[in-house]
């Protein structure tokens, strides 16, 4: 668990009895109580502090083409180190990898590692980029950012596979350390 680098207190003075907090991460901007999840169920309010709780968890982890993600003309026929969570900012119908982005974090449905694991693993397994895929890689800022600084110094890419329903400010910084995205377009109205 960390605390978030995107939040906004809606209290006073630490003295307050109530602790409300603004996650600023994606666009829901979810006001959330003291004890409370936001709507992805990976941002909790602790007494006024808002934390990831999905801080360096993960559930799935494979090894995929780079055509998967689906992305073709970036890195052309390399594997990537495909890594992914639970939580989501979306709750859509049809969710391919729904067992994961709808479900809560628990110590038995994730695993802990380190940054500098992700980037071994990517390593040995000769994949020249990591993908943070699966489930909404924006509710993972934190845990992304740290591993894409390491592995940069690597020489390994950094992909997001994303809904792209990200706060400005929290796109803002991951332009900085993230080399490729893949939008998922979840739907549109032609009006």
């Amino acid at each position: 668990m960390k605390e978030s680098s995107f939040y906004t207190k809606l209290y006073e003075d630490d003295s307050s009895a109530l602790k409300p907090v603004q996650c600023n991460l994606c666009g829901r901007m979810c006001r959330i109580a003291d004890d409370g999840l936001g709507f992805c169920k990976t941002q909790k309010n602790i007494d006024g502090k808002l934390f990831s709780i999905n801080y360096q968890r993960i559930a799935s982890s494979h090894i995929d083409p780079i055509e998967k993600k689906p992305l073709y003309h970036f890195l052309p026929g390399s594997s990537t180190y495909s890594i992914g969570g639970f939580g989501c900012n979306f709750s859509c119908l049809n969710c391919q990898n729904y067992m994961l982005s709808m479900n809560s974090y628990n110590e038995y449905n994730s695993t802990k590692i380190l940054p500098e694991t992700i980037v071994k693993n990517a390593i040995n397994d000769n994949c020249l980029s990591i993908s943070w895929t699966y489930n909404e890689p924006t509710l993972y800022f934190d845990f992304a950012r740290e591993t894409s600084l390491i592995s940069h110094r690597e020489n390994l890419k950094n992909v997001y596979v994303s809904n792209g329903y990200m706060s400005e400010e929290s796109l803002g910084e991951t332009l900085k350390f993230i080399d490729a995205f893949n939008i998922d377009l979840k739907f549109f109205d032609e009006r």
